[in-house]
């Protein structure tokens, strides 16, 4: 496949994301000209809880579905296994809500800001479940090949209903916010399935012994995979809501999605070069993989350099249009976005740390750069507050980005066994 396929197949979803990234900020520009700074400071805390329930209950399913739908489901009947994964995905969210609802209880000085959480845990059982059911849904549709629905079911068919109601009328609480997201959470998920009722394959050869076997392992890895992820792009924000008011948290939240758009260009370039990086490694072409690497490099730096003078230039202005009081969070953005060029010059390294048959070192540079950042977080956050949350983000970005470079420029590349490169 050509460069050229390959940007054209890639480039559905990547627009989809982009318009979701827009919708994002749209959507929450709106809660800040309709809720107070602390109202709109406890909706960001709540959908930041919501997003580290969804990732621990869904236990990596989502993922394994890729893999499972991509090789069985034109031999085997999955759909009632599919109905055990959202059982499952189910009693975890009542789990965990659970476990929340009596730490607030038992530890009221920690988790002072979550004390709202006890009054809305129905909304945010909803809203877990609805993520997670559509979450799922969009791991199917990716192994059944269908990369535009994938990417509509990652946050853009819910913004966009949620944008659409702030847009036509105004909500002025809490209580009003969380039934809008209920609400577009749950036609996001009810859509999902009506895709998944028409897309999945109907066949009667139920499902071996094997097969489960296989999938239960799958999701074990992706599980950790997923919570290290989790713990490396949002610890800043998980330690800032123990120590941190509502509305220092509310910029905060603001600021990281504003640092993240960068990622955007790294995502497409990462869809184009990881079919590329697996056919060069596997068919043992050095040269060409070495090449490919060290030009998508080149162009990364062009990019992380164009985005830091725009981001650096009128970030501050960016931010005031939530609110001038969001403008104290130009001095966190301007720290986060090292973190983000650092994740951008040795982006593709993670892609070809994977393409490579490297997925467990992959695996243990994660843990690892996770449990530093934890760490690092945990004295810095407590010490400097935001300051201290924007440092421990760029820094668990630096890390697992170093120590991914550094693997692959010392035993990947340096492989020397190119046979048919020419």
């Amino acid at each position: 496949m050509s460069y050229k396929s390959l940007i054209k197949n890639a480039s559905a979803p990547l627009l989809i994301k982009i318009f979701t990234a827009l919708l994002g900020f749209v959507f929450n520009w709106l809660l800040t000209q309709q809720l107070t700074s602390s109202d709109f400071g406890i909706v960001a805390l709540y959908q930041l809880t919501l997003l580290a329930i969804v990732t621990l209950s869904k236990f990596g399913i989502d993922q394994a579905f890729v893999k499972l739908c991509a090789i069985n489901c034109n031999v085997y009947n999955i759909r009632y296994f599919v109905l055990v994964c959202y059982t499952i995905t189910l009693f975890g969210i009542l789990f965990l809500i659970q476990m929340l609802v009596y730490g607030i209880g038992l530890f009221p000085h920690l988790t002072n800001n979550l004390v709202f959480l006890d009054l809305y845990s129905h909304f945010l059982l909803l809203c877990c479940f609805a993520t997670s059911v559509t979450t799922i849904n969009a791991g199917i549709l990716k192994g059944l090949k269908h990369a535009s629905l994938f990417a509509s079911f990652n946050g853009f068919v819910s913004l966009t209903i949620a944008t659409l109601y702030l847009l036509l009328f105004k909500v002025s609480s809490i209580h009003e916010t969380f039934t809008i997201l209920t609400i577009s959470l749950g036609m996001s998920a009810f859509l999902s399935l009506c895709f998944i009722a028409r897309k999945l394959p109907s066949q009667y050869k139920q499902l071996p012994v094997s097969k489960y076997t296989e999938f239960t392992h799958s999701t074990l890895s992706f599980w950790v995979a997923a919570i290290v992820f989790l713990v490396i792009q949002q610890s800043g924000s998980l330690l800032l809501s123990l120590h941190a008011n509502l509305q220092q948290l509310g910029v905060f939240i603001i600021v990281i999605k504003l640092a993240s758009l960068p990622s955007i260009f790294l995502f497409a370039l990462n869809s184009v070069l990881a079919p590329k990086f697996a056919a060069f490694y596997n068919n043992n072409q050095h040269t060409l993989l070495q090449k490919h690497f060290e030009q998508s490099q080149r162009v990364l730096i062009i990019i992380a350099i164009i985005m830091n003078i725009l981001c650096y230039g009128i970030g501050s202005h960016i931010l005031a249009l939530f609110g001038e009081h969001f403008r104290e969070g130009y001095e966190w953005l301007c720290i986060i976005l090292i973190g983000q060029s650092v994740n951008l010059i040795t982006g593709p390294a993670i892609t070809l740390l994977a393409m490579s048959g490297n997925e467990r070192i992959h695996r243990n540079i994660s843990i690892l750069s996770g449990l530093l950042t934890v760490i690092i977080g945990a004295v810095l956050v407590t010490q400097y507050g935001p300051l201290g949350a924007a440092i421990t983000t760029a820094l668990a970005m630096t890390l697992q980005n170093t120590f991914s470079y550094l693997y692959v420029k010392t035993r990947v590349l340096n492989i020397k066994h190119d046979f048919t490169s020419t």
